[in-house]
């Protein structure tokens, strides 16, 4: 057990509380899996008359936990404890995970900064602390990152690979990197550096739909695609591509909205006499595979079309994924 820790946390407590708190090992009364073993230290805390558990993040931890795992494995050991109140315990925890901790009612203690004990209604946090940050979806970046690792086979991303893969900067990257952990998508792992996904893709995609954007801004209407704009094929014309599903009657491509804008040749015609269909994206339309669409995010771009036929091929399409 981290001593140093120990003494903090017993500390902590007893300038917060008044009272001096009594810290023993549990490790030997628990049973647990490897894997749970490893991320933390286990005491047992005794102040007056009141008794709890602590789980200590281990400095050494491969893989650091998401608050939902931390939520699980409290419940595991209070369970074990005989429903004795368990309270997660580390030097640090970035301010959307606390957040994340609180919204969970998941009591945690952060030595000298911040202890949330509901089961004493106890509250405390540092004078001045800086609002933990809140995010209401994921940025573009942060969708591109997880888009490209759902269509590569991979174990994890490392900053300078997710930059190249999305054109962003690695302070970019980094902000999405926020993001993708704050909704629990997923995590860092910190002793390689790299961003890690886990569990079933299909069920991660699922649950990160709410929170994805459709890739188009907007759809312009023209005679003819200008020369020397790199376009890929979109919307229905490229759905047909992989489906059963007949292209429609008018060419359809798409673009980074940006490349788009910069041209002064672009010129819109009215829809019903329009030859193309050129959709303008939030992002490059073919940055997994440099001369398509990805079929997720061909997915994520038709969401929206009232056709049932076309639903129901892109239902077919995620069937056949590659998860």
């Amino acid at each position: 057990m981290d001593k140093k820790m120990v003494n903090a946390i017993r500390g902590y407590l007893r300038t917060a509380t008044g009272v001096e708190v009594a810290v023993s090992d549990v490790r030997g009364r628990l049973r647990l899996t490897p894997m749970v073993a490893s991320l933390y230290d286990f005491a047992l805390c005794c102040a007056e008359s009141v008794r709890f558990a602590l789980l200590i993040e281990r400095d050494d931890a491969i893989v650091k936990p998401t608050p939902a795992a931390i939520e699980g494995h409290i419940g595991l050991v209070s369970k074990q404890l005989d429903g004795l109140p368990v309270v997660y315990a580390a030097k640090r925890i970035v301010s959307y995970n606390r957040l994340r901790l609180l919204a969970r009612r998941v009591p945690f203690i952060v030595p000298g900064r911040q202890l949330y004990l509901p089961f004493l209604n106890m509250v405390l946090t540092e004078v001045g602390e800086k609002k933990p940050k809140v995010y209401s979806g994921l940025g573009v970046a942060a969708q591109m990152i997880l888009l490209g690792y759902l269509n590569r086979s991979h174990d994890g991303i490392a900053i300078a690979d997710a930059a190249a893969l999305t054109g962003y900067t690695r302070i970019s990257v980094m902000k999405a990197y926020d993001e993708l952990e704050y909704f629990g998508l997923a995590m860092r792992d910190h002793s390689s550096h790299r961003l890690v996904f886990g569990g079933d893709r299909r069920k991660l995609f699922e649950s990160a739909k709410p929170l994805l954007r459709n890739p188009k801004r907007r759809t312009l209407f023209l005679d003819a695609i200008p020369n020397g704009l790199a376009v890929v094929k979109a919307g229905v014309d490229a759905l047909s591509d992989i489906s059963m599903l007949a292209p429609g009657s008018s060419r359809e491509f798409a673009v980074l909205s940006s490349e788009a804008l910069k041209r002064k040749d672009l010129v819109e015609v009215p829809r019903e006499s329009a030859s193309v269909q050129l959709e303008l994206w939030h992002y490059r339309p073919a940055f997994v595979y440099g001369d398509r669409i990805d079929p997720l995010s061909l997915v994520l771009s038709l969401s929206d079309d009232g056709d049932d036929r076309v639903q129901g091929e892109l239902e077919e399409v995620l069937e056949k994924f590659k998860w």
